[in-house]
């Protein structure tokens, strides 16, 4: 059993659902906490949560230091289960 902790709810693998691992950064999250279907046992299907993705698509168009631009708008936190809101 994962020892991970949902960066968003704070909480483990026994309290909700599945937990993904980003890829990118190692960021923990809930499905149902990033909104995020469920997964199957076997998936290998590489994830990334929505600030790696970001910089990715910033580094691609040639935008430097994107990492700025990654921000959570009502608290100072910078790193973590960052999601991208529409206005």
């Amino acid at each position: 059993e994962s020892d991970n902790v949902c960066s968003v709810c704070l909480h483990g693998n026994d309290s909700k659902t599945d937990i993904y691992i980003c890829d990118g950064c190692g960021v923990s999250v809930h499905c149902d906490c990033y909104g995020l279907p469920s997964f199957e046992e076997d998936d290998t299907t590489e994830f990334f949560c929505d600030a790696c993705l970001f910089k990715w698509a910033g580094h691609r168009m040639g935008i430097e230091n994107v990492e700025k631009y990654t921000k959570c708008e009502v608290c100072p936190v910078r790193h973590g289960a960052l999601k991208v809101m529409e206005d």
